[in-house]
């Protein structure tokens, strides 16, 4: 057996010259991502990220006893029916950056609720939140879900400058 760790077919982590998942750890300090509309990854071993898990807007599964994240968790949104979420089977320590993307035109409706991370249990707190500026956002810490929902909408958001010369022109 060769002593590097392989994903295939959408699995990260299990080695059978290790003896399986439950004797395999991974240490994220690159990408992971689950970047197409019904793209799955899962990872079969002990995790801890340090890098950048991200979920734009597929899915990630982390089956693991416990996982622990000091990076970043990266979620796209494309409507209120399709977005990204990681799914973990035990214990997460939340810790890092919680990032929020919308993907294409998407803009939300006052109530809209994202759930983006699911797990058997939690710890801690995201210590950075970078959401899309034109809503305004409940952070939910659930006992088995992390999500988001929006309780106002900014009414107008200029995300740059308005150029040109001419007077009433915007380009």
């Amino acid at each position: 057996c060769s002593s590097d760790l392989r994903g295939q077919y959408g699995q990260i982590g299990y080695s059978p010259c290790y003896g399986g998942p439950a004797n395999v750890s991974v240490l994220n300090q690159g990408t992971i991502s689950a970047d197409v509309a019904g793209g799955n990854i899962t990872v079969n071993a002990q995790f801890s990220n340090s890098g950048t898990v991200a979920a734009i807007p597929g899915i990630v599964a982390i089956n693991s006893g416990s996982t622990t994240t000091v990076g970043t968790f990266l979620f796209g949104i494309t409507n209120s029916n399709s977005f990204g979420q990681i799914n973990i089977s035990g214990n997460v320590s939340l810790g890092g950056t919680l990032d929020v993307v919308w993907l294409g035109v998407f803009v939300p409706a006052i109530s809209n609720s994202f759930a983006l991370i699911n797990y058997g249990s939690y710890s801690g707190a995201f210590s950075t939140l970078n959401l899309p500026p034109s809503a305004l956002w409940q952070v939910n810490y659930g006992t088995t879900v992390f999500s988001l929902a929006v309780t106002d909408i900014k009414r107008l958001a200029i995300m740059t400058s308005p150029t040109g010369t001419n007077a009433g022109a915007i380009q």
